[in-house]
């Protein structure tokens, strides 16, 4: 979810994407056995935006 380098970033200093891209890393670390998300990707721009919905599609069919 190219997270690392906001690792030291107070979050009142990062973007509207890159607050959607924690939300969504938060949800998938507990990896839940079901996964309801609103519009977690329309602050991305579009190559994020295919890159995460690639990694959600693997996401989704790795389930356990």
């Amino acid at each position: 979810m190219e997270l690392k380098n906001l690792a030291d970033t107070p979050p009142q200093n990062i973007n509207e994407g890159q607050k959607q891209r924690v939300a969504v890393a938060g949800a998938l670390m507990s990896n839940p056995k079901i996964l309801l998300l609103n519009e977690p990707l329309s602050a991305l721009d579009s190559a994020m935006r295919l890159k995460l919905q690639d990694e959600l599609k693997w996401f989704t069919k790795n389930l356990a």
